[in-house]
């Protein structure tokens, strides 16, 4: 957490700014976010718990997936980030015994975002709830760009992700106006740190962030080199 001192936290009138850019029914009423416990969703929900009037207004939900022996460990100690504040939470492992031996490490990404997706599309179907906030950021948007231009997107990638859109995993039991939501795109990782450290609230480091098994991994070393 050191040499932060120098960066600039999002302050709660910066936040509010922030939201006014997202529609109000996405940002009224009872709303979840996807609680990893990285400094990005971390300072999300130490902002989201300072912005709403109630705590039970969002409901943390963090997704195990179940692919490293410590992670259900992980997983309860993300839960402490919410429930000290009186933010309900809840835990979700990932199944993966459909699918028989090991996938490749090509498919393990695109499997696990696709089942961490349905996971939290059912309960906020089940809850009652129509945003999903995710603690997407300015660097996660520069990632975003370029691995659409690697893949061939041409102009059209360019675009790069909304501040709110509609759930990216449809299902036949989601709600239709079950969309996410993403107030942190103008922010910068650093600034997210600085953000946890300004609520004195600590983060966890997602170990898979040190490894190079997938593009989007190596685009972000690449943008932080």
């Amino acid at each position: 957490m050191a040499g932060l001192s120098q960066v600039t936290a999002v302050t709660a009138s910066a936040f509010r700014q922030l939201m006014e850019s997202i529609p109000k029914t996405h940002r009224s009423g009872r709303v979840a976010i996807a609680l990893s416990g990285g400094a990005d969703s971390t300072a999300l929900l130490m902002l989201l718990r300072e912005y709403v009037v109630h705590p039970n207004q969002v409901l943390a939900v963090t997704v195990d997936h179940g692919l490293r022996p410590e992670s259900a460990d992980e997983a309860r100690h993300v839960a402490s980030f919410a429930t000290k504040y009186n933010i309900p939470h809840q835990i979700h492992r990932l199944r993966w015994d459909d699918i028989p031996g090991k996938l490749p490490r090509s498919q393990l990404q695109i499997q696990a975002r696709l089942r961490r997706y349905s996971i939290l599309g059912d309960v906020c179907t089940r809850e009652g709830i129509h945003a999903l906030y995710v603690g997407h950021h300015m660097g996660d948007q520069l990632e975003t760009l370029l691995f659409r231009l690697g893949r061939g997107s041409g102009w059209s990638g360019l675009a790069g992700m909304p501040a709110w859109s509609l759930f990216p995993v449809p299902h036949p039991t989601f709600s239709r106006d079950l969309h996410v939501v993403r107030p942190l795109l103008a922010v910068n990782k650093a600034q997210l740190k600085a953000t946890c450290n300004r609520f004195g609230q600590e983060w966890v480091e997602d170990p898979s962030n040190d490894s190079e098994d997938f593009d989007r991994i190596r685009i972000r070393k690449v943008c932080m080199s």
